[in-house]
């Protein structure tokens, strides 16, 4: 399967995005896709879709498919917000991971009030956003955004695989400065 990216996106689309399905989650900033990997080996009947700016990082989580035999995750190599905004149908994604966003000057910051309202749009009833960062102006402006009343708060509920003890996802940048803020939240209605 290829990385797919503006060009060839409409093959996803019709293939994933576009179903009935609520076996689908996207991990949002998906990294070196260590993650995706994880979960679609863990959970074979769920479909994965692994999303970053960065065309190495995809690259780097198709080969990582490839090399463990996985066929349900997929890599887009688009903006997070573009990703949602233009290709995935309301209500059609049971989860939305989003962990360690880059915490750049707040004109580029990925998660703003409208991206959450893209979010909440994207998630069936009772799907689930988890956010990670390590960064608290970052998390309070989060928090500050989180202004759509159809949200509640959730219990953390640990992965299907094995991780190191202290850890919930187990990602390089959670192993280097830790889970200092955490969010799990449910779409309410």
């Amino acid at each position: 399967m290829p990385v797919y990216d503006e060009t060839n996106i409409e093959d996803l689309q019709s293939r994933l995005l576009d179903t009935e399905s609520q076996d689908l989650e996207l991990d949002l900033g998906c990294g070196k896709s260590n993650l995706c990997h994880s979960l679609a080996g863990a959970n074979p009947s769920v479909q994965y879709v692994g999303v970053d700016w960065n065309r190495h990082f995809c690259m780097e989580g198709e080969r990582g498919r490839r090399k463990y035999g996985i066929s349900n995750v997929f890599f887009v190599n688009l903006e997070a917000g573009l990703f949602l905004k233009k290709y995935v149908r309301s209500a059609s994604v049971r989860a939305v991971y989003i962990f360690f966003p880059s915490p750049a000057p707040r004109a580029q910051r990925l998660v703003t009030e409208s991206f959450l309202w893209e979010v909440f749009r994207v998630l069936s009833v009772r799907g689930e956003l988890r956010l990670i960062t390590d960064d608290s102006d970052y998390y309070s402006s989060i928090r500050k955004s989180l202004r759509i009343v159809g949200w509640e708060e959730d219990f953390w509920v640990p992965f299907p695989f094995i991780l190191p003890p202290g850890l919930l996802v187990g990602t390089p940048c959670e192993e280097e400065y830790g889970s200092h803020f955490v969010l799990c939240l449910r779409k309410r209605y």
